[in-house]
C-alpha cells in the first residue's frame, strides 16, 4: 500500500504532525495537530474535495492537500454536534451535509444508519427508523464504494487503538446496543475502515485481544484480526469488525472516588486485564488460559480491603481465550455495568476466572455468597435456562458428561451480555430480602461446602 503526503507536483514535503497521508489513489487522512487521536478524511469524488470528520487543518497542510487534490468543496459529518469541525471550510464557501440534512451526500457517499440506543448520546437511527429528535439519525457511518474494496468512515461510534476497535466502558452503550453498533457496520460489507478515532497502537491492547497469547505467530495470521497495520487506515475491515462482535476489547477508567487516589487529572483508558476488577485502577493481570488474554484481578489495596470487607455477592465468569472469544469480557462488563446502575458496585464483585474446562458452552457466570453458597436468585437465572444448553448440545452433537454437570450445576452456560440486567436484578432482589431478614433461602452448590469457586484466579 502506498502511503505518501499530500503535495503539489514537483515538490517533496517532508510529513508532519497534522500533514495528510495518501493511504489509497484519492484518500488522505491526517491527525489532529493540536493532539488528541482525532483522524479526518479527505477523498477525490467527482464532486471534488470532500473532507469527512475534518479535525484542524494547518493553513500549510491545507494548501498541500488543496494542491494535490483541488479545493474542499464539501464536507460531510457523521453527526451534526461536530459542526465546529466544518466551520473553517464552510467559512470558506464548502457545502456542509449532516444527519438530518435532505438532500443526497456529495461525491457518491453512502449512508450506513448505526440501531438506536438507549441514551442521547447514542440515539441514533437504524434503516427505516425514527431517531433523534426530529426523526433523523443523530450519528450515521459514511461509506464510499471507490476505495478499498469498500470504505467505511466511521466517527464517534468506533474509537480503534492501532488496528483494533476498543470498547469504552462506562461511555459506550450497553455491550447488547454494541454489539448491534458492529452488526450494522458489517452490513456494509466494508473492505476498509477509517475510523475518526485511531490512536497509535498500544501494547497493552494487543494483550486484551481474545488471541493475545497467540500474537506474532502463524496461528494468529490465519485465525486472528491483524493487531498491527498503517496508522491512518484498517485493511481486512470485515474480519477485524467480526472478531470486534465476538470478544471486543474492553477499555476502562478507575470509578469516581478511586481515581483520586491515582495521578491528578482524567483518569486513563486502560484495557481490561490491567484494571482492578473492583475499583478499576492500574494492577498487574493474573495467568491466561486457552490462549487468550491476561485475566484482570483485584489490585493490591483491594485486595486488602476485601480480606476483610468481602463482598455480598461474587459474580464469575470464565476469561479463559476461549470464552472471551465468544463475548465472556462483554458479559463481565455488562454485569459491572448493571450492577453500578443498580447502586451495588460495593455489594457485588465481578470476578474472572479462569479455565473451567467447559469451554464449549462459554460464557459461563456464576454466582456466590461470601459463604460459597449460591442465591435463589442465581439459581432461578440458571436454571431458567438449561434447557437451551441441551438443546445446544444436541445441535452441536456434543455430549454433556458427568465434568458438564457439575459445572451446570453452579455456572449458567451461554450467558450473553444482553441477560446481565435480569440477572443482576435477581441479585438485587435475593439481597434485598437477606438485608431485611426475609426468608428467602441461598442454594447451596450440589455436592459442595463453602469454598473458592473453581478456576477462581489467584488473589482475586
Amino acid at each position: 500500500m502506498t502511503r505518501r503526503e499530500a503535495r503539489p507536483e514537483g515538490r517533496d514535503i517532508p510529513a508532519g504532525p497534522g500533514t495528510p497521508v495518501e493511504v489509497l489513489p484519492g484518500v488522505w487522512r491526517w491527525a489532529d495537530p493540536n493532539g488528541g487521536d482525532r483522524c479526518g478524511t479527505a477523498l477525490a469524488t467527482p464532486d471534488g474535495l470532500v473532507l469527512v470528520d475534518p479535525p484542524a487543518l494547518e493553513d500549510g497542510a491545507r494548501r498541500l492537500l488543496e494542491g494535490a487534490a483541488g479545493p474542499v468543496r464539501h464536507v460531510a459529518l457523521t453527526r451534526a454536534r461536530l459542526i465546529s469541525l466544518a466551520q473553517p471550510f464552510g467559512d470558506s464557501g464548502a457545502a456542509v451535509w449532516t444527519p438530518g440534512v435532505p438532500g443526497p451526500l456529495p461525491g457518491g457517499l453512502a449512508v450506513c444508519q448505526l440501531p438506536a440506543g438507549p441514551t442521547e448520546r447514542w440515539h441514533v437511527a437504524g434503516a427505516g427508523a425514527a431517531g433523534g429528535q426530529d426523526g433523523e439519525p443523530e450519528e450515521v457511518a459514511l461509506f464510499w464504494a471507490p476505495a478499498g474494496d469498500g470504505l467505511l468512515i466511521t466517527g464517534d461510534c468506533l474509537p480503534v487503538v492501532g488496528q483494533t476497535p476498543v470498547y469504552r466502558e462506562g461511555e459506550a452503550p450497553p455491550p447488547a446496543a454494541y454489539a448491534d453498533l458492529i452488526r450494522a457496520l458489517l452490513a456494509m460489507d466494508p473492505g476498509t475502515l477509517a475510523p475518526a478515532h485511531q490512536a497509535p497502537p498500544a501494547p497493552e491492547v494487543v494483550q486484551a485481544t481474545g488471541y493475545a497469547a497467540h500474537v506474532g505467530t502463524s496461528f494468529h495470521r490465519r485465525r486472528a484480526a491483524p493487531v498491527e497495520g498503517p496508522r491512518f487506515l484498517i485493511p481486512q475491515a470485515t474480519r477485524v469488525l467480526e472478531e470486534t462482535l465476538l470478544g471486543p476489547v474492553v477499555l476502562r477508567r478507575a470509578v469516581p472516588g478511586e481515581a483520586s487516589r491515582g495521578a491528578e487529572g482524567e483518569a486513563p483508558w486502560l484495557a481490561d486485564p490491567f484494571a482492578c476488577i473492583r475499583c478499576g485502577r492500574a494492577t498487574t493481570p493474573a495467568v491466561r488460559t486457552c490462549g487468550g488474554p491476561l485475566i484482570p484481578r483485584l489490585c493490591p489495596d483491594c485486595r486488602g480491603v476485601r480480606r476483610t470487607q468481602p463482598p455480598a455477592l461474587r459474580v464469575m465468569a470464565c476469561a479463559g481465550g476461549c470464552c472471551t472469544r465468544v463475548g465472556a469480557r462483554a458479559v463481565l462488563s455488562a454485569v459491572r455495568q448493571a450492577a453500578a446502575a443498580e447502586g451495588l458496585r460495593e455489594s457485588i464483585d465481578v470476578v474472572p476466572v479462569s479455565c473451567l474446562g467447559e469451554c464449549g458452552i462459554g460464557p459461563l457466570v456464576g454466582v456466590a455468597t461470601a459463604g460459597g453458597e449460591e442465591p435463589a436468585g442465581a439459581a432461578a437465572f440458571r436454571v431458567a435456562r438449561r434447557t437451551r444448553v441441551e438443546q445446544f448440545a444436541e445441535t452441536e452433537d456434543e455430549e454433556l458428561d458427568a465434568d458438564s454437570e457439575r459445572v451446570l450445576d453452579r455456572f449458567t452456560a451461554l450467558v450473553q451480555p444482553g441477560e446481565a440486567p435480569e440477572l443482576v436484578e435477581r441479585l438485587a432482589a435475593s439481597l434485598r430480602g437477606q438485608g431485611a431478614g426475609g426468608t428467602e433461602p441461598a442454594a447451596p452448590a450440589p455436592g459442595k461446602g463453602p469454598s473458592r469457586a473453581p478456576g477462581l484466579a489467584p488473589d482475586s
